[in-house]
C-alpha cells in the first residue's frame, strides 16, 4: 500500500501527534515511547515537543529528531 502524503501535524496531549494526510485522513501517532526512550530529558518539555513540523515525507523537531513516513503510518491509528 502506498502511504498518502502527510499534509499537517499537530501535537496533542500525552505526547501524541494528530496527523492529517491527503484526502483528509486523520491518524494519531503515540510518540511517548520516543520521549521515554532514547530522547534526552530536555525533549520531555512540552515546549520542545510542540516544535514538531513536517520534514520531507515525515516529521521532525527543532533539535533534529525525526520520524519517517512509514513509521508514522504503521504505528498510528485512524481516528
Amino acid at each position: 500500500m502506498e502511504i498518502p502524503r502527510l499534509v499537517h501535524v499537530w501535537p496533542i496531549k500525552g505526547y501524541r501527534l494528530l496527523l492529517e494526510y491527503e484526502g483528509q485522513v486523520r491518524r494519531v501517532f503515540d510518540a511517548s515511547y520516543l520521549v521515554r526512550g532514547y530522547w534526552h530529558n530536555e525533549r520531555k518539555e512540552s515546549e520542545y515537543f510542540d516544535t514538531v513540523h513536517l520534514s520531507g515525507d515525515g516529521i521532525a523537531w527543532a533539535g533534529g529528531q525525526n520520524v519517517e513516513a512509514d513509521e508514522l503510518w504503521n504505528a498510528s491509528k485512524e481516528v
